[in-house]
């Protein structure tokens, strides 16, 4: 929500300076679509690398969940909009010892946190629904440039994973699905792609046009999704308007759409209290 407005003409823009999740250069953006690539994964398998990449002891991780700018409200007597903070990356998971919660506070590649992200963080873990789990870890990703700088900042009061460690992870992971060669091939190298296009990992030799039809039916219906939205993003980066991949998706408003039927108070337009909703929760 939020993440448009109206100038003069009627006409519709990004906000700034964020521009919000539709902007692909922009921290929130960057943020969801690099982290929602474990979603491909068939299963956990792949949270018990990521955790101990932040510090985090778990074992037999048996779930996980997790969701975007969440938003809660700190306790006290300052307005409610003062109060209120909306966290990068909620992620709580299960293991043996029970559950556990998870805080991330990105930061867009190249740049690194300051005091006042610290206290957001800090603010993350006190938020009284997060607050109803024990276990409780606080979390900064940033670029590698800027983790030495993070991890001062941080102390032994937070963890830091960085991007770069994000992506070899992923792409560690991709080894390990029970897939053809061909499969796992196809998505280490769109991996390689999409991290690549944030300058994030070096850009490959050679980027040709990805069609999910060129690659054997995965056995994983996660898998063959991520095919099919890769094959969509690559065209459209590409210039091109290419067909919605699902015929559910033929009659699906696009974010502008959105944006104007809450503009006009239509039903439909993410809401506050939307926000609020614990979608993180297992």
């Amino acid at each position: 929500m939020n993440t448009f407005k109206h100038l003069t003409g009627n006409a519709i823009a990004p906000k700034s300076p964020r521009g919000g999740f539709y902007v692909e250069d922009k921290e929130d953006h960057i943020t969801t679509v690099l982290f929602q690539n474990w979603a491909l994964y068939p299963n956990s398998f792949w949270l018990k690398p990521l955790l101990d990449a932040c510090l985090i002891d778990s074992d037999s991780v048996s779930a996980v969940r997790w969701s975007y700018a969440y938003v809660g409200h700190l306790d006290g007597k300052e307005t409610k909009n003062k109060r209120e903070r909306a966290v990068d990356i909620v992620l709580m998971f299960r293991d043996r010892h029970g559950d556990a919660v998870i805080v991330f506070e990105a930061k867009k590649p190249g740049t690194a946190p300051n005091q006042k992200d610290f206290q957001k963080l800090r603010d993350y873990a006190n938020l009284p629904e997060i607050r109803t789990i024990k276990r409780r870890y606080r979390v900064f990703l940033v670029d590698e440039a800027k983790l030495q700088v993070t991890q001062e900042l941080a102390g032994d009061q937070a963890s830091t994973v960085t991007w770069q460690q994000l992506a070899a992870l992923q792409i560690d992971s991709t080894f390990e699905i029970p897939e053809s060669d061909a499969v796992i091939e196809a998505v280490v190298d769109l991996l390689t792609k999409q991290w690549s296009y944030f300058k994030i990992l070096e850009a490959p030799a050679e980027a040709k046009p990805f069609k999910a039809s060129s690659v054997p039916d995965p056995k994983a219906k996660s898998v063959r999704e991520y095919l099919v939205g890769s094959e969509i993003v690559d065209a459209v980066r590409r210039g091109e308007s290419p067909n919605p991949p699902y015929d559910w998706l033929e009659g699906e408003p696009s974010c502008l759409q959105v944006y104007e039927e809450g503009y006009q108070n239509v039903p439909g337009y993410q809401t506050s209290p939307d926000r609020e909703r614990v979608l993180w929760r297992l």
